[in-house]
């Protein structure tokens, strides 16, 4: 602007719109990251504390079976402990009662149709749903063979129990397409 005139409007209006620019493009730079993420991972679904009281999922009679099968998988011996002992059976509860149980982040809306046997269970039910039924299928088979549940019996007739179920020779009563041999298969990755 001339020395000696007045301000327009114009130049007044153009001046004070570039005022926010010019004041913040020290702000703006850019920020190299290294060594770091910029967030934290399940900053909205934080992991539970370990408690190492009581159990968070199971029932009393389903923790004994599961206490009974991951020692099968896992036996104790002179060198190390068994897989009650090693915390499985605690590890499995504490991911059933959490965000894997509920299935939070999957899709779990209908329809429901049967996929081949390599995409896995394609069912409504929920892993906590499988684990329910399945446990409940197993002590229900041992009872109406044996009249006890998995836990009350001998090493060797659970041995023969798991052995029947990962051998498809054992049916279990499941609903929604579960299979016996598919879910003891699923339990004993889980405990290894």
């Amino acid at each position: 602007m001339p020395r000696g005139t007045l301000p327009s409007r114009r130049y007044f209006l153009a001046s004070v719109s570039a005022f926010p620019i010019l004041a913040f493009t020290g702000a703006a730079a850019a920020r190299s990251l290294s060594g770091t993420l910029p967030w934290k991972a399940f900053a909205g679904d934080p992991p539970q504390p370990v408690n190492p009281l009581g159990w968070h999922f199971f029932t009393p009679d389903e923790v004994a079976t599961v206490e009974a099968i991951v020692d099968r998988l896992i036996p104790p011996d002179a060198l190390s402990v068994g897989g009650k002992d090693a915390g499985c059976a605690v590890f499995i509860d504490r991911q059933l009662a959490g965000a894997f149980g509920k299935s939070s982040r999957l899709y779990m809306k209908g329809p429901f149709a049967a996929g081949l046997p390599t995409q896995g269970y394609q069912g409504e039910l929920t892993p906590e749903g499988r684990y329910r039924e399945g446990l409940k299928a197993i002590n229900d088979y041992c009872r109406s063979a044996q009249r006890k549940n998995f836990a009350q019996l001998a090493p060797a007739d659970q041995d023969a129990v798991l052995t029947g179920l990962e051998k498809g020779e054992i049916d279990l009563k499941l609903s929604h397409g579960l299979s016996g041999g598919v879910e003891a298969d699923r339990l004993s990755r889980r405990a290894l």
